[in-house]
C-alpha cells in the first residue's frame, strides 16, 4: 500500500514538474502578447475647451472632436500615431468689435509620438507631437475677417488604456493643444490653445 502511495506521489510530482513550467511559459507568452506593440486602427471622440488668444485677451468656448487613429510600433513601448480628425472649435469675437462666438471647423492631421507602458490589462500612455489643421468652414458673426486657411500646433497629453479583449483597448486621454500659427492674417496674436478630453477604441 505504501509502495503504491509512494508511486502515485512520485507520478504526481513528475507530472507537476512538467506542467508548471509549461503553464508559466504560456502565461508569460500571453502577457508578452498584450504588452508587445502591434499596429492597430482606432476611433476617437470627445470635447475641447479652447481659448483664442487675441492680443493679450482670451475667451473659452466648447467644441468637439471626432476622428480616426492608426498606431504603428517603432521601438519597445514607442509608436507613431497619425490621426485624421474633424475638429470644431470656437472663439469669442468681442475683441474684433463683433459680438458673439465664431466657430471654426478644421480637418486636422496630427502626427504623435506615443509611449505606452502596460501592466496586465491596464496601460499608461503619453503622447506628444505636431498637428496641421485645414479650415473647412466658419460660421458666426466674424466670418468675414481675414482668416488663414490652415493652422499649425502641438499636442501634449497622457491617459489610460484598458484591455477589453485580446485585440481591443478602450482609452481615455487628456491633452493640451498649443497653437503655433495665427488664425487671422490681420492679427498675428490670435491663436487657438486649450484642453481636450477624448475617449477612444482601438482594434
Amino acid at each position: 500500500m505504501l509502495k503504491k502511495l509512494g508511486l502515485s506521489v512520485g507520478v504526481a510530482i513528475t507530472t507537476l514538474s512538467f506542467l508548471l513550467p509549461t503553464t508559466a511559459v504560456a502565461a508569460e507568452s500571453e502577457y508578452d502578447d498584450r504588452n508587445s506593440s502591434s499596429a492597430s486602427f482606432g476611433v476617437q471622440g470627445g470635447i475641447n475647451t479652447m481659448s483664442a488668444d487675441v492680443t493679450g485677451t482670451s475667451s473659452d468656448d466648447m467644441g468637439f472632436l471626432v476622428g480616426l487613429t492608426y498606431d504603428a510600433p517603432i521601438l519597445g513601448p514607442l509608436s507613431i500615431q497619425p490621426e485624421l480628425n474633424l475638429n470644431r472649435v470656437g472663439a469669442n469675437s468681442d475683441s474684433l468689435s463683433v459680438a458673439g462666438v465664431t466657430r471654426f471647423t478644421y480637418l486636422e492631421v496630427p502626427l504623435l509620438l506615443k509611449a505606452l507602458i502596460r501592466l496586465g490589462g491596464v496601460g499608461v500612455h503619453a503622447v506628444a507631437g505636431p498637428k496641421i489643421a485645414f479650415l473647412l468652414d466658419t460660421d458666426g458673426p466674424a466670418v468675414d475677417f481675414d482668416r488663414e486657411d490652415f493652422e499649425v500646433g502641438l499636442y501634449l497629453g497622457a491617459g489610460l488604456s484598458f484591455a477589453i479583449s485580446d485585440t481591443s483597448d478602450l482609452s481615455l486621454t487628456g491633452r493640451y493643444a498649443f497653437g503655433l500659427t495665427d488664425i487671422d492674417a490681420s492679427d498675428k496674436e490670435w491663436k487657438f490653445s486649450g484642453f481636450q478630453l477624448l475617449a477612444g477604441l482601438s482594434f
